[in-house]
């Protein structure tokens, strides 16, 4: 009851003497609007260089490096400039398989291509199969978050990494967050998709929206969304 969540772009500072607090607002320079001269290759060259270096750094380690895996381009591609920088080495990562339960829910099964990636790259995948027990397991997992979330992410995740200690492997590297630098994996297609449907007249979009509002949530979760945000 006496924790509040500090809200987004805010920080706060403490007096440790007198215990004044005061919550402040993050400002966000204003963009110059100055823009790299660099070509598209030059960047991906330069992109190619940090991931390399900093692949070096996270593999440095006392225990045995395991992955996570998901079948998404962020996980993927850690594991892949592993192979690159260590292509003796056997390589061992974790999937969770969600299974068609999931579907319904908007959620959709990667672990396929979780399968195909490691036959190619010839890395050795461990499957977790989704079944978390809810009931059993919420109490630990806000412990664990220390807030509620409405993503059974945490659960796989929790899954995931419980096996991989039974094995032995204490030390899991994953690609959490890797594709949002990049706006996410949907929003370049979600941009294309505004084009189209920005031929249409707003008329028809409103009335696609309230017709898809009568469908499961989870079928067209993401259709839904779109409209939305095209109106």
């Amino acid at each position: 009851r006496e924790i509040e969540r500090l809200g987004p772009g805010r920080f706060i500072t403490i007096d440790m003497r007198s215990q004044h607090r005061q919550t402040v607002s993050w400002a966000k320079p204003l963009y110059t609007g100055q823009y790299s001269i660099q070509t598209e290759a030059e960047w991906i060259d330069q992109l190619d260089t940090a991931l390399q270096q900093s692949m070096q750094r996270q593999l440095l380690s006392d225990k045995p490096v395991s992955f996570f895996l998901s079948g998404g381009v962020d996980s993927s591609l850690l594991i892949g400039l592993t192979k690159r920088l260590y292509p003796g080495r056997q390589l061992d990562a974790y999937s969770v398989q969600t299974g068609a339960a999931f579907v319904p829910k908007g959620f959709a099964d990667d672990y396929a291509h979780a399968v195909s990636f490691a036959q190619q790259i010839q890395c050795r995948l461990h499957t977790v199969n989704a079944q978390p027990d809810l009931i059993h397991d919420l109490d630990r997992i806000i412990y664990a978050l220390e807030e509620l979330q409405a993503d059974p992410a945490c659960f796989f995740v929790s899954d995931i990494a419980a096996r991989a200690r039974e094995a032995g492997q204490d030390v899991l590297i994953g690609g959490t967050g890797a594709d949002d630098l990049f706006s996410g994996y949907r929003r370049h297609q979600a941009l294309h998709y505004y084009n189209v449907l920005d031929n249409i007249p707003a008329g028809l979009r409103k009335a696609g929206g309230a017709l898809l509002k009568m469908l499961p949530a989870g079928k067209v979760r993401r259709l839904q969304k779109l409209l939305r945000l095209s109106l």
